[in-house]
């Protein structure tokens, strides 16, 4: 039976951050898992990016629009552009709560 040295996930992992621990427990996560995963994911790195970035708004929604661009890639398109499309903080901030409480 063959093993695995190592995988290489490049943007498989950033389309669906939770695969690898998925593979790690032998279990596939619930959507719900899965968002209210990725929830805690964008609000870390929106964190990090407000404490450490020096460029202003402008630079924070570039940075955060970036964080999209793989990211499940089968969502609603709709909200995805809404996202994308956020000319300021407040915008993308409703843009994105509204995408986490799709049903």
């Amino acid at each position: 039976m063959p093993f695995f040295e190592g995988v290489m996930m490049g943007r498989g992992l950033l389309a669906a951050p939770w695969v690898a621990t998925e593979y790690r427990e032998g279990v596939a996560w619930s959507m719900e898992r899965k968002m209210s995963s990725l929830r805690a994911l964008h609000a870390d790195l929106l964190d990090h990016y407000a404490r450490t970035l020096e460029g202003g708004e402008k630079q924070l929604l570039t940075k955060m629009k970036a964080f999209w661009e793989y990211l499940l890639p089968n969502a609603d398109r709709k909200l995805l552009k809404a996202i994308h499309k956020s000319t300021n903080l407040h915008k993308y901030t409703q843009a994105v709560h509204a995408f986490f409480n799709q049903r």
